[in-house]
């Protein structure tokens, strides 16, 4: 037994209101105060990705348990994995505002690290329950996720990442990792 398509498709539809509604508190909040306070800039963006890649990686959870559970895998609950720390988010908002000066892609930066929590709790349990994973591109994919989704299915192990961290991920993506537990079984 296999999570319907209609689950599927809610879970990245839910995972992409997260990383959407970080997106615009960061839009305002430059709205309202500009970038010029580097300092604050960086502290409200590193609260945004604290509190909503904390959503995500939980909302991962449920996923990767129901994804268990349909699959009658006998594994652990789903682990959430740790949310981008302080001196990450201060490196992606600096090397985005090095080429945006107006911090649209400091917005996109903050959105894409919001989204890792998710495929990283993903990935982190997979490997850790020695299950597989296929990225799993949306219908309106770039080239570079098709290409990865064309991969297919992978044994989950800890060099998958880099880091702690999955890879390809970026932001305004809707794609996201699936596992299985069973060969037999797909999103």
């Amino acid at each position: 037994m296999q999570i319907s398509k209609s689950n599927w498709k809610q879970y990245a539809k839910g995972q992409e209101t997260i990383r959407l509604k970080a997106a615009e508190l960061l839009k305002a909040w430059i709205v309202k105060n500009g970038i010029e306070d580097r300092e604050a800039f960086i502290a409200y963006a590193a609260s945004l990705v604290d509190r909503y890649g904390e959503a995500a990686a939980a909302y991962a959870c449920q996923m990767y348990d129901e994804i268990a559970e349909a699959e009658n895998a006998d594994v652990l609950p789903a682990e959430p994995a740790e949310v981008a720390s302080i001196s990450e988010v201060a490196e992606a908002v600096n090397g985005a505002l090095k080429t945006s000066v107006a911090g649209l892609l400091a917005v996109r930066a903050v959105e894409r690290l919001v989204k890792q929590a998710g495929a990283d709790t993903m990935l982190q349990n997979a490997a850790r329950d020695s299950a597989e994973f296929a990225w799993i591109p949306d219908g309106g994919a770039c080239p570079f996720c098709l290409g990865i989704g064309a991969e297919g299915w992978k044994l989950a192990s800890f060099r998958v990442a880099s880091g702690q961290h999955a890879d390809h991920i970026h932001a305004s993506c809707n794609c996201e990792f699936a596992v299985r537990f069973n060969k037999g079984s797909n999103v």
